[in-house]
């Protein structure tokens, strides 16, 4: 500088200074372009030296003053409204260079002030897109999401707007595509680091509206519709995700497959299974790889529609019972049987029973029921459902040889109580006409209710060709209640004539007190005074010698006193029938013995005072007698007096029928032999009574007619005047058991709708 001639002075170091640096002397370098930069006063050469020595301060490792000269550059730049020299495109590819070159040393681990140099350098030329993307990869790395996504969005946009037609071609627009998709990708990267909805939202949005290139465009699409998955909007996402699995664009198999999934997860937190069986059906044809997945939730989707419109149809405030059935019947109308599983099998078929059943189609039900029990891979409890709705279906149209057979398939499992479905089976074998019996002892074996096991074991007896066996089988059971037993004891001896059995049975405790055990008691003195009143009426005073006469004496006497006891229990028993049939008898039977004494002849040889020493034996001997016969008489009278002793008669003759209805008018037949004229006719008329029956006998209905009646049943089991109808024609056939049946089912329908 010294040496130089004056106008030479700061060229001539400006060139020792380049040449330095061109040679490697950098240190030296940076000592001469400092001088280089105080002897300058135009700003544009100032310019030059700060660019020079920036570099070569960092080519020096002294980054703080490679940074301070490089600001300086940049802020005299800014001072100058541009550089307008001849070399000022140099310098500023010079200052572009810096930057470039420090991110590319420190690429892996860039520092904040390089992405400040950035910063300041964009500030000064806002036109460099691909600062501006280099910028933003710094600022990815930084994490400084929020610039970075800037930085991407202004460069893309940039980008986009330069290589549009007309603008740029060849090299230039390749390089400008090129530099464009590595923006959009730089943005979907970032936001995806940031995982900011706004982020992700706006990266995957340039990316979508940018890219050249578009070969991520299912994948992005895919992202964007799963931010709207993740913020709960179902419905949108499921559109968008929709949209993804059915592009016709190029991209991964994979992803679109998990759009098809992802869009029907949607559609299922949003309960839509009308468009899942819909979409899932379309997901299947476009993407083959998953298409058996796809009809399967096709086909579940049904399942579902069908469950929802069940479901509704319960709800009394839609007032859409009918409406919302009917719709699941179609909606289940397109289940492909054909292709399902056979578990799908089974449970198609359970549903078309349910709906069948809620709609009346009881035809299409059974149908349902024995294609459910038949199904190959039917749960153990469908299975069981299946018998249970057959047994009831089967019950409906009367066909309770079905009900029956269904019902002895079901397992024990089936039933709360073992005992219930020994009742079930009886009845539906009693209502088809079969053997009851083999399921009422298993009943009795069962079950633990006292009363009802009395009830069946009752029934068993009154129903058995061997009752006397039958009663003595279930006696046990029977003793229970002592009314019934006794009652019991009475039908059975009314067919068998066992008084043995009345004998056994009034030693049975509470029997001798109950209603029918009085009953028996009578029953058990009427057959004593038969035997008696025999002997009595066999018996005659002998007087051909005075042995004789005693003996016969003393046995009329026995036997009087025999009745006499006989009518004391009669007394006890308290029965109307007892007492007057036994003390009239008595009556009778002690006056003719009063008679018989006082007629008998006086022995021949004795005096006249003997003799009438032996008639005040005789009448002292024989008063006693009449004396009874009076005293008795009365009470007979008392009786026969009693205005509602025939009423009850008459009212217990006509409660009876039967075996025990005979017995009864054995009764009436003694008490009729000892009545007095003015009750004979009264008690004649009950005779002819007890032989007819006690209420005329409606006309039996004809074969033709109940069976019209039982196929209109048939045809529509819910119909209440149809159930009422054959109820009534059951009665007239005196089928008893159906008739009971038909009131229990016709209790539990409702009013016939018209």
């Amino acid at each position: 500088y010294a040496l130089s001639p004056e106008a030479a002075k700061v060229s001539n170091i400006a060139y020792l200074a380049a040449e330095l640096e061109r040679v490697g002397q950098a240190a030296t370098s940076v000592e001469v372009w400092r001088l280089v930069e105080q002897r300058q006063s135009r700003p544009a050469a100032r310019l030059e030296s700060q660019v020079h020595l920036a570099q070569l301060e960092m080519n020096l490792g002294r980054r703080a003053d490679a940074l301070k000269d490089f600001e300086a550059a940049i802020g005299l730049w800014s001072t100058m409204d541009g550089c307008q020299e001849a070399n000022c495109a140099e310098l500023k590819s010079r200052m572009r260079k810096f930057i470039v070159e420090w991110n590319r040393v420190e690429k892996k681990d860039p520092p904040a002030e390089l992405f400040a140099t950035y910063e300041a350098y964009l500030k000064t030329f806002p036109q460099e897109f691909d600062m501006r993307l280099w910028a933003a990869q710094v600022a990815t790395q930084l994490k400084a999401y929020d610039r970075s996504m800037s930085l991407y969005d202004e460069a893309i946009r940039g980008l986009a707007a330069a290589i549009q037609p007309g603008r740029a071609n060849g090299s230039a627009l390749a390089e400008g595509k090129a530099m464009l998709e590595a923006a959009t990708l730089g943005a979907v990267e970032t936001a995806e680091l940031s995982q900011k909805p706004e982020h992700l939202d706006r990266g995957y949005g340039l990316y979508l509206e940018h890219s050249p290139e578009r070969k991520k465009v299912v994948e992005v699409r895919y992202q964007k519709a799963h931010l709207l998955y993740e913020k709960g909007d179902y419905n949108a996402a499921a559109v968008a995700l929709r949209d993804v699995a059915m592009s016709n664009e190029a991209g991964s198999p994979e992803v679109k497959v998990q759009a098809a999934e992802l869009a029907l997860d949607s559609l299922v937190l949003v309960k839509n299974d009308t468009l899942i069986e819909t979409w899932a059906r379309e997901f299947a044809d476009r993407l083959p790889g998953k298409r058996d997945e796809f009809l399967k939730l096709a086909r579940t989707s049904v399942f579902n529609q069908v469950a929802t419109g069940t479901d509704k149809s319960t709800d009394k405030s839609t007032g859409t019972a009918q409406e919302d059935l009917a719709q699941a019947w179609v909606v289940l109308a397109r289940f492909p049987v054909s292709e399902a599983t056979p578990a799908e099998q089974a449970t198609y078929w359970k549903n078309r029973l349910v709906l069948a059943e809620k709609m009346g189609k009881f035809a299409d039900a059974r149908e349902a029921a024995e294609a459910l029990y038949q199904a190959p891979q039917a749960s153990d409890a469908d299975r069981q459902y299946a018998l249970s709705r057959k047994a009831w279906l089967a019950e409906l149209v009367l066909d309770f040889d079905g009900a029956l057979t269904a019902t002895e398939k079901m397992p024990a499992a089936a039933f709360d109580k073992q005992d219930q479905r020994w009742l079930k089976l009886a009845l539906y074998a009693d209502l088809a006409a079969k053997d009851s019996k083999p399921f009422l002892e298993k009943y009795l074996k069962d079950s633990s209710d006292a009363e009802s096991r009395r009830v069946i074991a009752a029934r068993l007896v009154r129903e058995s060709g061997s009752p006397l066996k039958e009663l003595e089988k279930q006696k046990s059971v029977l003793l229970g209640d002592a009314e019934l037993y006794a009652r019991l004891v009475l039908e059975v001896f009314a067919q068998t004539q066992n008084f043995d059995l009345l004998r056994q049975a009034v030693k049975q405790a509470g029997v001798e007190k109950s209603v029918s055990g009085r009953v028996i008691g009578r029953e058990l003195v009427l057959n004593e005074f038969q035997t008696i009143q025999g002997k009595l009426s066999a018996s005659q005073l002998n007087a051909e010698t005075q042995k004789k006469l005693a003996s016969s004496i003393k046995s009329r006497m026995s036997l009087l006193e025999q009745l006499e006891k006989l009518a004391t229990r009669a007394v006890q028993l308290q029965d109307w029938t007892a007492q007057l049939v036994t003390l009239d008898r008595l009556a009778r039977e002690s006056e003719r013995f009063y008679q018989e004494i006082l007629a008998l002849p006086v022995p021949a040889g004795l005096s006249g005072e003997d003799e009438q020493q032996y008639l005040a034996l005789l009448s002292q001997q024989a008063s006693p007698h009449q004396v009874r016969a009076q005293d008795v008489g009365r009470k007979v009278a008392e009786f026969w007096a009693n205005e509602t002793a025939i009423p009850q008669l008459k009212a217990s003759l006509a409660a009876e029928h039967g075996p025990l209805r005979k017995v009864l008018a054995q009764e009436l037949a003694l008490v009729q032999a000892t009545a007095p004229d003015a009750k004979k006719s009264d008690l004649q008329s009950l005779l002819a009574l007890s032989e007819t029956r006690t209420e005329a006998s409606p006309d039996r209905p004809t074969r033709e007619l109940l069976e019209a009646a039982r196929r209109s049943v048939r045809e529509n089991p819910m119909h209440r005047q149809a159930v009422s109808r054959l109820l009534e024609l059951e009665r007239q056939a005196g089928r008893e058991v159906m008739a009971t049946y038909l009131e229990t089912r016709l209790s539990t329908l409702g009013e016939v709708k018209q």
